[in-house]
């Protein structure tokens, strides 16, 4: 990275596109947390959280209408996609492709949820079955936000880009646990906001990424 590169763009300084592509990914991120509400709207009716339980108690149209709007809002989470190719080195490739496998993975479960609900409302005992089909993929999402965060963290760290304290803190392994795991602990008085707290963790970090795409102008490119 040239000195140039590392200059901190101000705010007011921003190309269109960064202010335009995070408002794009906030929206997304708004719309999507409503979806995953409407998508999980039974688990007022049941103890067990966020899950299959949740997804047999709320009502059909329900299901495939917030399973639908993840489908057509997830794919906007791949337009960090160009400035994630820009990081050099080996570990910017790792960082770039196991995004691109993290946000499949999300798409892939949403897309399974919408089977598995469907499913579980015609047959209650399609449940157990379902189950290790719904945790392989969320492990597999998991395992990805992983290997990107460390991936990305690694590029800080060997200064192929320029990162601060909070941009490291809002990698997605990071606001994931804390989100998901320790204010979804605190929250199970209110499931449906537990339902949408693994896209405020993703809000979080695009308001930290594109943060670090301001830090570092050499990943705009010819934006």
């Amino acid at each position: 990275m040239t000195q140039q590169s590392c200059v901190r763009l101000r705010y007011g300084d921003a190309p269109l596109s960064v202010n335009l592509v995070l408002s794009l990914l906030l929206i997304a991120c708004a719309v999507n947390a409503a979806a995953d509400v409407v998508l999980l709207w039974g688990v007022g009716e049941t103890d067990a959280g966020p899950g299959i339980e949740a997804l047999a108690k709320t009502p059909e149209r329900f299901v495939i209408f917030g399973s639908m709007i993840g489908l057509l809002i997830i794919p906007v989470w791949f337009l960090i996609a160009p400035y994630l190719a820009r990081i050099p080195g080996v570990a910017g490739n790792i960082a770039f492709y196991s995004y691109l496998i993290y946000v499949a993975g999300v798409f892939a479960f949403h897309l399974c949820y919408a089977f598995v609900g469907l499913g579980v409302q015609a047959n209650a005992q399609l449940e157990a079955k379902f189950a290790p089909l719904v945790q392989g993929i969320a492990s597999y999402s998991f395992l990805a936000s992983i290997v990107f965060t460390v991936a990305l963290g690694v590029s800080g760290f060997t200064k192929s880009v320029a990162m601060q304290w909070y941009h490291y803190a809002s990698l997605p392994l990071f606001t994931i646990i804390f989100f998901q795991m320790i204010l979804g602990s605190a929250l199970k008085s209110f499931p449906h906001v537990q339902s949408a707290l693994g896209v405020f963790a993703m809000a979080v970090f695009f308001i930290g990424f594109m943060s670090l795409v301001r830090q570092n102008p050499a990943l705009l490119g010819n934006y």
